[in-house]
């Protein structure tokens, strides 16, 4: 049943118009310096703009309409939604100067013959940076049940460019449906693809989708898209409503209101950041301490902040204090569910399961001590691809001088669909992250009738209840006592029940649902 539109019509229109503007910019130095310039034009009177020229020969034409912010345009770029920019650069010695002409607009309807039906809310869905893991599952799901849970709104989504999912809903392959790369392809070829990925009807006329190729060139060139073009976006689209469903937001005011997700709970752990710098080096802790700083940005900022769990929400409320803030966990896929099929890499009998990307904080050490300390227990199948590789490293050396090659064996790549056969064939999932904003494999393994072996800390309590055996510390004996009792109970018909009833909780329906009534309280507000 669709949610009702919240009273009044949100929806801004803006006529079809035209600008036409010249800009002049000077920059010094030869390698890299501050750029600044005045422009000019009949539309917005004397504007000004600085901004950082990265080297020589190379301008700036990245958002605000002309030129502002920082980016890279080497004599040819263009401005999203305004139209295509021209700069024209001269060299000479250690001063260089060009010039910018813009010719465009910004229009109700910017694709030629296809009409945008008038909307009670209007809100764009920055998912650019969903390129692995649970944000893809969530991407899925928003652009799946959204439109059609609430058919008079009207939703635009920026996705990763190339982004396939990787399964269809109800399980099945979606084929090799590829989002077109090219610019020309914004629109109804991206939207049509997409939706058939999706099994989203055709016929839903309230949602567009714009493939961002700036989301897989790193955190730099994703936060220029976001402070430029994505915010020319949401002017031509007349947008009322701005949600980031990845932790981080424009640093220029989107003049709208803004909706944060903290997806991404680690930015907001000191540990995190200190296992970086210890394992993958200083760069890699630097990152990390930028993106902490943009995360904190973006809970001020907001007009109101998403989270998963209620001890997501803690630990940040601890640090920033209280929050105008909702609590919406992640729902259950559909295609989890008890399945017979044992996949054919699995190990033959008795095993436990570990399905995550390898990351610092998923206690992996932990698991391994464990193992250590009780041979008595099955072997260890792990699914997933090791995204800190001088972790991964350590890891492998542990396993190595404790002479476990034999008990526990690594599977890069599962597909989704078989997936459902690892989970429901395992005695238990091992669950030792330490850092979780929700956690989303125990739920996926909880729906296939598989318990959980967890730490006793974060969201997971919040997902597992009782369908889980906690570790009480976050060491190897107290993990090991915890899959000694999955060991002996893990088959048992009533807690493999007890797992699915439990994941029944959980739904993307009510998940989605639940977006809808926080977007319109926003803009009630």
């Amino acid at each position: 049943m669709p949610v009702p539109a919240t009273s009044g019509t949100h929806g801004r229109r803006v006529q079809p118009c035209s600008r036409i503007g010249v800009g002049v910019g000077i920059a010094f130095g030869t390698g890299a310096g501050f750029a600044i310039g005045v422009r000019t034009g009949a539309w917005a009177g004397l504007d000004f703009w600085a901004g950082f020229d990265l080297c020589a020969g190379f301008g700036l034409c990245a958002g605000f309409g002309i030129c502002a912010g920082f980016g890279l345009c080497a004599g040819f770029g263009i401005c999203a939604g305004i139209g295509k920019a021209f700069y024209i650069p001269w060299q000479f010695a250690d001063i260089k100067t060009g010039i910018e002409v813009v010719v465009g607009g910004r229009l109700e309807n910017p694709e030629p013959g296809r009409e945008y039906p008038k909307s009670a809310m209007r809100v764009f869905i920055n998912a650019a940076a969903a390129v692995a893991g649970g944000g893809v599952t969530y991407l899925q799901h928003l652009i799946s049940s959204l439109p059609p849970l609430s058919p008079k709104d009207f939703f635009i989504f920026a996705v990763p460019e190339g982004f396939v999912p990787a399964c269809s809903l109800t399980g099945s392959p979606a084929g090799s449906t590829a989002i077109p790369a090219t610019a020309s392809a914004v629109g109804s070829a991206a939207d049509t693809n997409i939706k058939a990925a999706l099994e989203l009807p055709a016929s839903c006329g309230n949602v567009r989708i714009f493939p961002v190729s700036e989301s897989g060139k790193g955190l730099i060139d994703r936060f220029v898209w976001e402070n430029t073009t994505m915010l020319d976006l949401c002017e031509r689209e007349a947008v009322d409503l701005l949600f980031c469903p990845a932790n981080i937001v424009p640093m220029r005011n989107p003049k709208i209101p803004l909706v944060v997700m903290l997806q991404n709970i680690a930015p907001f752990y000191p540990r995190v950041r200190r296992m970086l710098a210890h394992f993958e080096g200083k760069a890699a802790a630097m990152r990390q301490l930028l993106l902490e700083f943009l995360s904190v940005t973006a809970v001020r900022k907001s007009d109101l902040v998403l989270f998963l769990s209620e001890a997501s929400r803690g630990v940040v409320e601890r640090r920033e204090g209280h929050l105008r803030a909702e609590v919406i966990p992640h729902g259950r896929s559909i295609q989890f569910h008890p399945a017979n099929k044992l996949p054919d890499e699995a190990p033959h009998g008795p095993f436990f399961l570990f399905v995550s990307n390898l990351y610092v904080y998923k206690g992996l050490e932990i698991l391994v001590d464990a193992l250590a300390l009780a041979p008595e227990l099955p072997p260890v199948a792990i699914i997933g691809h090791p995204f800190n590789s001088g972790y991964f490293a350590w890891i492998q050396k542990k396993i190595e001088e404790k002479c476990l090659g034999k008990r526990i064996s690594f599977h890069k790549a599962v597909p989704n669909s078989e997936l459902p056969g690892w989970y429901s064939n395992a005695i238990a999932l091992v669950f030792p992250s330490w850092c979780e904003s929700f956690g989303m494999t125990p739920l996926e393994a909880m729906a296939c009738g598989c318990p959980v072996v967890a730490l006793r800390v974060g969201p997971v309590p919040e997902v597992c209840g009782d369908a889980a055996w906690y570790a009480e510390a976050p060491t190897g004996h107290s993990l090991m006592a915890a899959m000694q009792k999955a060991a002996e109970h893990g088959n048992d018909r009533h807690y493999r029940l007890r797992a699915v009833k439990r994941a029944g909780r959980f739904s993307w329906e009510d998940t989605m649902r639940k977006h809808l009534q926080a977007f319109q309280g926003v803009l009630a507000d």
